[in-house]
């Protein structure tokens, strides 16, 4: 709410507490708190803005700018009245006019004391702190919520929504604009949904998002983007008939005319998400992190959940619709009783030829299963040759089919036909008449948009409040365009010679 204040709205609040400090000296400190909450809200506002900015590693658009300065301008409109309440309440409390100078040259002085103390010191510099010539300054301050801290992120949510416990609501607020302030976090993404959610302790998310069941390699090739608010689909306008240039076959001759024919692409925001019931002693009493294994077992479910959709999605029943299951791909048919690394090279050709005739672009990476890959290691030419080399020390044998790299999941592990490979363990393998194929993917990834709003956490305890238990709950909103933009943008193979393993 506050973001949005206008310039009129913020001076008409300015000239509403100047009144009312004229009229009511004594409530200057109240009115000083009003103003500073307001002042508060408008930065948080400010660094959003900045951040987001900052995330997309771009520079502020026309429109953000304009919002930047008015926002900027709000600030400094009610830091004046600000200033003046201050200045009041210390009056009111017998205290001179310049008070906060007074304590801001008493920390500088505090300051200099212990930077000559710790000058003075053979001892080792205080946790948290460095002290050079000029300053002292925070160095690193330990994050609240850690594997190594004592408090745990759902205990102290339990503890505040229970018995109102004012040290765990502290802790929680601290988590909140640690969050805030990391710009690992700050990716907009907090914009959707409000009461009571929190985002997870960053040190769950660093830890176990990236490592844990089977990654969301495929999504993570997509264009990914922060979900707007508000909305319940993602609608991008599609040329479908483009205008027309020729040449004109004479002077005053009638030139080439053709209109636009538009549509629209449509990408439903669905919802994502997963609970769990567990008793309120397994918090308070458990000596181990319970929160722990809880969130980062719903974290690991919800990626390994996307990830599948955006291969495998129906695109009905509240699902995204994957790669897969689009029907305006082109299909590139590999059929082989005994398949050869030579026959699977050449369906690739082939991929990537209807990608490049079709959008004029060329593909920008291959995924498949890691079967196959793995199967295509094993290929050797008439001399016992692998075809697929690995690059180490820079040198490649001149037969080598495809040049690999480290085998990974979620980091390219080799090439082919000059385009990376990406092995996705949710690629299926149990497809096709014979229920034992997997699928190769050639496409331009790029063009696919994922559209995310964060993770987003809630802990409840009324529903089982006779039995003590508690329920977590984690969601998040996702919409997803696949191959409805560019559907030609990728290629499937397909046939019995992937059904071929080691």
């Amino acid at each position: 709410m506050t973001a949005t204040l206008s310039r009129g709205t913020v001076k008409a609040l300015r000239d509403q507490l100047a009144k009312r400090l004229a009229d009511d000296p004594d409530d200057a400190e109240v009115i000083a708190s009003e103003a500073s909450e307001v002042i508060r809200k408008l930065h948080l506002a400010l660094e959003h803005q900045l951040g987001t900015a900052e995330l997309e590693d771009r520079d502020l658009l026309a429109s953000e700018a304009r919002n930047f300065a008015e926002l900027r301008d709000s600030i400094a409109t009610l830091q004046a009245i600000e200033k003046r309440a201050q200045t009041q309440s210390f009056r009111n409390r017998g205290l001179p006019d310049d008070f906060l100078e007074i304590v801001e040259r008493n920390h500088e002085k505090t300051k200099r004391q212990l930077r000559s103390i710790a000058e003075d010191s053979a001892s080792t510099d205080p946790e948290g702190f460095t002290v050079t010539s000029s300053s002292l300054e925070v160095r690193s301050e330990p994050q609240t919520y850690r594997p190594d801290r004592p408090h745990s992120y759902f205990v102290d949510m339990a503890k505040r929504s229970l018995f109102g416990d004012s040290e765990a609501a502290a802790r929680l607020q601290r988590h909140s604009l640690e969050v805030a302030a990391s710009p690992e976090m700050r990716a907009g993404s907090r914009t959707d949904g409000s009461g009571g959610e929190f985002v997870p302790p960053a040190w769950l998310i660093s830890s176990y998002v990236p490592l844990a069941r089977p990654g969301r390699v495929t999504a993570d090739l997509f264009a990914k983007f922060a979900l707007p608010p508000n909305t319940d689909s993602i609608n991008i306008p599609k040329i479908t008939t483009g205008t027309s240039v020729a040449a004109q076959t004479a002077d005053n001759a009638t030139v080439a005319s053709q209109d636009i024919v538009t549509a629209s692409v449509t990408a439903p925001v669905q919802t994502y998400a997963g609970s769990v019931d567990f008793a309120l002693q397994l918090l308070e009493q458990s000596p181990i992190a319970f929160d722990q294994m809880i969130y980062t077992d719903l974290v690991r479910a919800q990626a390994q959940t996307i990830g599948a959709a955006v291969l495998t999605g129906t695109g009905a029943n509240g699902q995204l619709e994957g790669l897969l299951t689009n029907a305006d791909t082109s299909q590139i048919t590999f059929t082989s009783a005994s398949p050869t690394a030579s026959g699977l090279y050449n369906a690739v050709a082939q991929a990537i030829n209807a990608v490049v005739t079709n959008l004029y672009a060329m593909p920008d990476a291959v995924v498949m299963s890691p079967r196959r890959w793995l199967w295509l290691t094993e290929q050797v030419d008439t001399s016992g040759r692998p075809l697929v080399v690995p690059t180490a020390g820079g040198s490649q044998s001149v037969n080598s089919l495809a040049p690999a790299e480290a085998l990974s999941l979620g980091e390219p592990v080799g090439m082919l036909q000059g385009l990376p490979v990406y092995l996705d363990a949710l690629m299926p393998i149990n497809l096709g008449a014979g229920t034992n194929e997997d699928r190769v993917i050639v496409g331009n990834f790029a063009s696919a948009h994922l559209h995310e709003s964060g993770v987003r956490t809630q802990v409840f305890f009324e529903p089982g409040a006779k039995n003590l238990t508690v329920t977590a709950r984690l969601y998040s909103y996702v919409a997803c365009t696949g191959a409805k933009r560019y559907p030609k943008a990728f290629s499937i193979i397909k046939g019995t010679g992937l059904a071929a393993t080691l």
